[in-house]
């Protein structure tokens, strides 16, 4: 297991150069590094409701369902789940897939309607 798997923050800079982990993998050509970084920070941004955050991550090639590793989440699972609706929205509209569950075999909408979260359930059924 990796230590981004573990829960390492994506988003770590080098304290000398300033630089992030993001570039480092960029700069070395290490593409499955790079993925990995985009994901969990996609993941991060739909669970904290960050909108602009996850935008920049699907812009920069954030797969748009990847998966949570503790709970195989997906951002739109995870934005639901919270109400987080401008995610939920910018997700939706990117073309995540709704049918998706988690390891409990809840998929967003499932998410949605338990948190009584109706915006995110019309955006869901719209």
């Amino acid at each position: 297991m990796s230590a981004l798997e573990e829960g390492a923050d994506p988003e770590i800079e080098d304290p000398k150069s300033k630089t992030s982990a993001l570039t480092i993998a960029r700069l070395r050509n290490n593409g499955p590094v790079a993925q990995i970084i985009l994901d969990r920070i996609l993941l991060n941004a739909a669970d904290s409701g960050n909108h602009d955050k996850l935008v920049w991550a699907l812009n920069e090639g954030a797969d748009k369902d990847a998966k949570d590793p503790e709970f195989n989440a997906t951002p739109i699972i995870l934005a639901s789940l919270h109400g987080h609706e401008r995610c939920a929205r910018e997700l939706k509209e990117r073309g995540a897939a709704l049918d998706i569950k988690d390891d409990l075999g809840l998929d967003a909408m499932d998410w949605a309607l338990h948190g009584r979260h109706s915006g995110v359930v019309a955006i869901l059924k719209s």
